[in-house]
């Protein structure tokens, strides 16, 4: 802990959660206090934690008996009380008893003060109360404000406002008792005790973020390909000779796709009895396409795979089953 700090929040479960409560808040056994914190008592024997549970469940009691009597319905009351927990950092000069007293005191009073200002209309402004201090690294004044009194319901104690004010009202009392301004104060401690108790030094994430680096090293040159690694290396040759490639096995592509085209063309013509020589001839034509990819400087030669052919002669057979003599088509294709 570092600065000054309030903190609020509202007691379930009606009168078992309310002395579970303050049971914790007056235990210097739980194991969250155990042989680290003491606690002191501000009030007197007869206001501790069981007379405040039993102060408010007899209040909850009539309530909830008059609220029967006059016909209205509705749940038990559950939120009977409001703790407040007020904290000083570690470096603070810890108060003494009757200091501990003093602040409590002003506390009590503007609670009651506040009520006065937005609920003019109550009965009464007595508010049930307890309160005990955690005398430990860093002390903090525990504080349960009953939500109820005998004649009315303190509801506002729940506003927003209200945590507000409390925040004010400690503030001006640590200055007014201890002599330590909020405004002025300065931790010296920035860092939590916790983490420099569990922080590892620097040196040894350096070591274990190096070891993980050299082992995920390892297992990647065990498992590679170095042959593949070689291969697949960008150099400037490499990249002069791919490009090149490229270039050609495009050429290659328009040239052959052209020719394929321009034959299949030929080859519908003959079917449908629109050409005039009913004969089919692809040596001429693949030698021109030959000569044309050398003209251009390619280092490779067409090849037209044996699908297009095998296609070329079922499509052939198939016009000549239904053809006279004079019109049948002659295949000189022959084979690639």
């Amino acid at each position: 802990m570092k600065n000054f700090t309030v903190i609020a929040k509202k007691v379930k479960n009606g009168a078992s959660g309310l002395s579970t409560f303050t049971n914790y808040l007056q235990s210097a056994n739980h194991r969250n206090h155990k042989e680290r914190t003491k606690v002191i008592s501000l009030l007197n024997e007869k206001n501790n934690g069981s007379s405040f549970v039993g102060e408010m469940s007899s209040i909850m009691a009539s309530r909830d008996l008059a609220n029967v009597k006059a016909g209205k319905g509705g749940r038990p009351i559950q939120n009977l009380a409001l703790s407040l927990c007020f904290s000083l950092p570690s470096d603070v000069p810890k108060p003494t008893v009757e200091q501990w007293k003093s602040i409590f005191r002003d506390i009590y009073n503007e609670s009651k003060d506040f009520l006065k200002r937005t609920s003019p209309d109550l009965k009464s402004y007595k508010i049930p109360v307890f309160a005990n201090v955690h005398e430990q690294e860093n002390p903090h004044l525990n504080v349960c404000l009953g939500m109820f009194n005998e004649t009315d319901s303190l509801r506002n104690l729940s506003r927003p406002s209200f945590i507000n004010q409390m925040k004010q009202t400690f503030n001006k009392s640590v200055k007014l008792h201890l002599g330590v301004d909020v405004l002025l104060y300065k931790p010296k401690n920035i860092k939590s005790n916790f983490h420099q108790k569990f922080r590892l030094p620097t040196e040894y994430h350096n070591k274990k973020q190096a070891e993980l680096a050299l082992k995920q090293a390892s297992i990647f040159l065990n498992e590679a390909n170095l042959k593949e690694i070689e291969n697949n290396l960008v150099t400037e040759e490499n990249i002069k000779i791919r490009k090149k490639l490229a270039e050609e096995k495009d050429k290659i592509f328009k040239i052959t796709e052209n020719f394929k085209n321009s034959f299949a063309k030929q080859i519908s013509n003959f079917v449908l009895d629109k050409g005039k020589h009913p004969e089919v001839r692809a040596d001429n034509a693949i030698k021109r396409m030959n000569e044309l990819i050398k003209e251009e400087g390619l280092t490779d030669v067409f090849e037209v795979d044996m699908s297009f052919y095998e296609s070329i002669n079922k499509t052939i057979e198939s016009a000549n089953e239904n053809k006279p003599a004079g019109r049948k088509i002659k295949n000189r294709l022959g084979k690639p």
